[in-house]
């Protein structure tokens, strides 16, 4: 009985995750990379997603060492509020449940 739990679990777990993937792959925005593919591999689960050159919020906060222009901080405001919006606007809607600074 135990594995065929373990089994149910990882179907129930696999359809979250590609219904959850299936709405990535529906969002178009300049904002959002776009979902190549989805599937699974041994017992884990992969996303293949576009290649952002550059770098992360996170590493220009820690990089730059000194505080940055009030302009520039109010245009990566302004962006984030744009996808945030687009995302919440979708139906069903899209929660982005990891923003953080290591993600943008």
């Amino acid at each position: 009985y135990e594995a065929a739990g373990e089994l149910l679990g990882f179907f129930d777990d696999f359809i979250f995750r590609r219904h959850e993937a299936r709405a990535i792959a529906r969002l178009r925005h300049p904002h959002v990379v776009q979902l190549y593919d989805f599937g699974t591999y041994d017992d884990g689960y992969y996303m293949i997603l576009e290649f952002v050159e550059g770098e992360t919020l996170e590493d220009l906060l820690e990089e730059n060492g000194q505080p940055i222009a009030q302009e520039e901080v109010a245009d990566w405001g302004i962006q984030i509020c744009d996808v945030l919006a687009y995302l919440h606007g979708r139906t069903p809607p899209v929660i982005f449940r990891d923003i953080k600074p290591g993600n943008l």
